[in-house]
């Protein structure tokens, strides 16, 4: 019984990008077997590892796509660099 509340509190944090990825990587796989590609089937057990151990942007979340330096960009000061001397 303590496996199964385990298993519960583990898959409560998963968003559905991340059974998304799962999915997508058993299928990897299955394909990889059904086809008898060696590479499929890394590349499969690979995406399916992924999001069993949560990583996907790399170390640290250095992929993070968090606010920019100064102030945002807007179609209206798009490319212009006020600060800019021409």
């Amino acid at each position: 019984m303590k496996t199964i509340t385990k298993l519960k509190k583990y898959l409560s944090s998963w968003s559905l990008a991340r059974f998304l990825r799962l999915a997508i990587g058993i299928a990897v796989v299955v394909q990889g077997i059904l086809v008898g590609d060696k590479l499929f089937i890394t590349i499969g057990a690979l995406f399916s590892l992924m999001p069993l151990l949560n990583a996907g942007c790399g170390a640290g979340g250095s992929c993070n796509t968090g606010s920019s330096f100064g102030r945002p960009e807007s179609p209206e000061n798009f490319g212009h660099n006020p600060d800019a001397h021409e």
